[in-house]
């Protein structure tokens, strides 16, 4: 799993595990898993890596900023977006939450569209880890926690940008979630890292 992490093919991986075999156990006979097992574990890994990028997210103290940057690749509008947060250890660490995403399209509305849509997939994701921890009787809480409601765009502190449309659009949208989760009356008694404070 380690070779296929590194960005080798599944071709170069499978030989790689018959060489060092042959190598190390020249007596034994390895049989070694086929091409597709090797692609299959090559298409679940992205998956995995995901879904652990979104629990680290969950389980974080803060959502310190979130940074993205939509440009277009030979025509194809594409969106990375990235997130520093607090670990629980009071860390600062950079999450990369999506890299060279398609983007239906650029305008400011798609792209913040996009963005709100990775957020409710991360919670998605993150949920089902949770509820399969839950369903094999396993501490929930302990491996894969998830602060303050989890990966929920609402938590994001401050936003790097360069004042576009996109941006403004954004933290708009941000403080118009924050306002649907809470009362008036909570709204009001909130701390201002979790009010209107989006730089």
């Amino acid at each position: 799993m380690a070779c296929m992490a590194t960005g080798a093919s599944a071709k170069v991986v499978r030989e790689i595990v018959i060489l060092t075999a042959r190598y190390l156990l020249p007596k034994e006979k390895l049989e070694v898993p086929d091409m597709k097992w090797f692609t299959d574990l090559r298409g679940s890994l992205g998956v995995e890596a995901e879904l652990y990028t979104y629990m680290k997210i969950a389980a974080a103290q803060d959502i310190l900023q979130l940074g993205f940057d939509e440009t277009e690749i030979n025509g194809q509008s594409t969106l990375n977006i990235w997130l520093k947060i607090q670990t629980s250890n009071n860390e600062e660490e950079i999450c990369f939450l999506s890299t060279a995403e398609f983007l239906e399209g650029g305008t400011a509305d798609q792209v913040v569209d996009h963005i709100e849509k990775k957020f409710v997939q991360a919670q998605a994701g993150a949920d089902k880890v949770r509820k399969a921890l839950t369903l094999k009787g396993l501490d929930v809480e302990d491996l894969a926690p998830a602060k303050d409601g989890g990966v929920l765009l609402s938590r994001v502190r401050a936003l790097m940008h360069d004042t576009c449309n996109t941006a403004n659009a954004l933290a708009d949208s941000i403080i118009k979630m924050r306002k649907e989760i809470h009362s008036t009356e909570e709204w009001g008694a909130l701390p201002e890292k979790l009010a209107d404070s989006i730089i």
